[in-house]
């Protein structure tokens, strides 16, 4: 919403006035047009002059004059057509009940018109209009977190109850909010041919929008995934969804990774997302996940292909990012990155994927400050040390 012309005391706040042509001298005389708390006044006398002129005015004074149903067509004329716009009446002691009824609906004010002096018109007038600020300020921050917390429930809702079970490994994922929802998505999801598919991913964008762009993108996803196992297939697949429906200067970084319990192996497709990364037994960092095209949405006809990506191998670690973990800002505007998350996985490679995730999240909340601003989505999978299957 548009602040008021007169914005503090010194300033003049522009007045309008719906008033016939017996009240305009008193109006003037009652509003200083010099000095300190002085208004700018500007006087018509109709309905269609106020609607004209109501763009370029901070609060609407309507007068005693026009009769009561030109008053009250006034008031909801131009309360619907300028409803950031402060409106004041003047009220006759006998005027019906039903017009105050209205401005109080209407979240207005209305003073007696015998209260009428210069000193106590020009304060009432700068009241209401704080007032009315106030009260529209308040209302746009109820909606907005009411916004928020529907995304929320949204971007939770994507998320899986639990980790996969997979004899012979151990996989976590968990997001960790910041104070405004971000696009942030992860998933498991059980392909055709028995495999696993690990999905991260970041929508473009805040709040509600990126919440409901990585419901179409889990679904297109889930969609595509129920008839393909490779990854490259299911990101063109699921690109060719997204587009069709983009915003524009919207998209999404994803990076889909499939893991064959079988021997570990692990094939992926990467949407212009964060490299994934593996770490051997030692913590010697021994493959990366790079992006291998562009985030999802931008291109309708863009094919994604599959790279191999190497192995798990026995007391290997694979650890999948979202940018809240890598750009995470703390003292001096140093950022996290990726290789301090590493540094903390590293310390804790004898531990659990859920550990480790929850390490990670830990040390990427207590660096950033005042606070993360971005969430914090983290993904581990862990092949175990001692597994049946032979290293390859």
């Amino acid at each position: 919403m548009t602040p008021p012309h007169g914005s503090s005391e010194t300033e003049p706040l522009k007045v309008l006035a719906l008033a016939g042509p017996g009240e305009r001298g008193e109006l003037a005389r009652c509003l200083p047009a010099e000095g300190p708390g002085n208004l700018d006044l500007a006087c018509v006398d109709t309905v269609e002059g106020a609607r004209d002129g109501a763009s370029d005015a901070d609060v609407l004074v309507i007068g005693t004059e026009p009769t009561e149903a030109e008053r009250a067509a006034a008031l909801r004329s131009l309360s619907d057509a300028h409803p950031e716009l402060p409106i004041l009446l003047l009220s006759d002691a006998a005027e019906d009940g039903a017009l105050r009824q209205l401005v109080a609906e209407r979240g207005h004010a209305w003073v007696p018109r015998t209260e009428i002096t210069s000193a106590a018109l020009g304060r009432t007038i700068r009241h209401t209009v704080d007032r009315f600020q106030r009260r529209a300020a308040e209302a746009a921050l109820k909606r907005n977190e009411q916004r928020m917390r529907l995304a929320r429930e949204i971007q939770y809702g994507l998320f899986p109850l639990g980790p996969p079970a997979l004899p012979g490994y151990d996989v976590a994922g968990a997001t960790c909010s910041a104070e405004e929802v971000d696009g942030d998505y992860y998933d498991f999801i059980g392909l055709a041919d028995g495999s696993l598919g690990m999905v991260i991913g970041d929508a473009c964008g805040h709040g509600l929008g990126a919440a409901l762009l990585m419901v179409e993108t889990r679904a297109s996803l889930r969609t595509a995934a129920a008839a393909e196992s490779d990854p490259g297939h299911i990101l063109t697949t699921s690109n060719r969804v997204l587009a069709d429906g983009m915003p524009e200067n919207r998209f999404v970084t994803l990076l889909f990774t499939r893991l064959n319990p079988a021997d570990g192996r692990l094939t992926f497709a990467n949407a212009g997302h964060l490299a994934g990364c593996v770490l051997d037994a030692g913590g010697s960092q021994r493959a990366n996940l790079d992006s291998t095209g562009m985030p999802l949405g931008v291109e309708r006809e863009k094919r994604y292909v599959s790279v191999d990506g190497g192995a798990l191998r026995n007391g290997d670690t694979l650890l999948l990012f979202t940018d809240g973990v890598r750009e995470a800002r703390g003292y001096g505007n140093v950022i996290f990155g990726i290789d301090r998350a590493l540094a903390v996985a590293r310390d804790r490679l004898a531990e659990s994927a859920q550990d480790i995730v929850e390490a990670i999240c830990d040390a990427v909340e207590a660096f950033a400050c005042p606070g993360p601003d971005d969430d914090i989505t983290v993904v581990v999978a862990k092949r175990a040390a001692g597994a049946g299957t032979a290293d390859v």
